[in-house]
């Protein structure tokens, strides 16, 4: 499907709606405005398998929806017009499987209480994923993002995920938040808890070009990291709970369980 000016390519307005797009692109037009819209209040939406590009707002608009499924769908070069984002979902939804690539602004961007999972978004003009408070964010490959590679608000886990070469942070989180065994390689720091009661736990950080941690908030608990080739690898943490830094080469000397390592 092409799209025309100042149109949706498709716009849904009833609960319970599933589009599979069977393989098949919904492609914009330098005027249009989404790619598929869902309108305010809706839940229960399904979309998936396929590609929607070159959309002038959003690839995906479901903002103001909740309980939505996306899975299998690629968004790109979206919101070139009114600088939208490869997919800007509402809360408490699913999405598994996607690609977000050069879209204007964020390539995912979801509400509170989501999930995003086995998901690659890069070469996005904000950040790689910027998701609400309450959300899960697991087995996802960030790189090459404007701004951020994960940018997460309060009280959510990201685990498991793979941010290199984004422009500013790896991973960027408020309050409250899990952060387990990521890889931050080559950003400009590799994580920054913005805020407390954070917990950084078995994440490796690399040739970022400042920290390999960032801690400008206290009362942060930072265990079991491992960090090289960062300037610094840790920052003063003192007003942070954290494990001993083993440094050096050799035997590993220390026997705690919680120690950080640079190397």
């Amino acid at each position: 499907m092409i799209g025309t000016s100042v149109t949706n390519g498709i716009t849904i307005t009833a609960n319970d709606v599933t589009i599979d797009l069977d393989g098949h692109a919904l492609i914009g037009y330098s005027s249009s405005y989404d790619g598929i819209a869902v309108a305010a209040g809706l839940e229960n939406i399904s979309i998936a398998n396929g590609i929607i590009s070159s959309w002038g707002r959003h690839g995906i608009n479901a903002g103001d929806a909740s309980s939505l499924k996306i899975s299998g769908v690629q968004v790109s070069s979206n919101g070139f017009v009114s600088a939208g984002s490869g997919m800007l979902i509402g809360s408490n939804s699913i999405i598994r499987q996607c690609q977000a690539t050069g879209n204007k602004a964020d390539g995912i961007y979801v509400k509170d209480g989501s999930t995003i999972a086995d998901s690659v978004s890069s070469t996005n003009g904000a950040n790689g994923i910027f998701a609400g408070s309450g959300c899960l964010i697991n087995n996802c490959t960030i790189r090459r993002n404007s701004t951020d590679g994960i940018c997460a608000d309060s009280g959510g886990t990201i685990k498991s995920c793979v941010c290199s070469e984004n422009s500013d942070d790896g991973i960027q989180i408020n309050v409250g938040n899990q952060v387990l065994n990521n890889t931050c390689d080559l950003n400009k720091y590799g994580i920054t808890p913005g805020g407390s009661r954070n917990t950084l736990d078995g994440n490796s950080l690399t040739r970022n070009t400042l920290h390999g941690i960032y801690t400008p908030a206290a009362g942060n608990l930072i265990i079991r990291n491992r960090s090289s080739g960062n300037t610094p690898n840790y920052p003063d943490m003192s007003a942070s709970t954290y494990g001993p830094i083993v440094t050096g080469t050799g035997a590993i000397a220390s026997t705690s369980p919680w120690a950080n390592f640079e190397f």
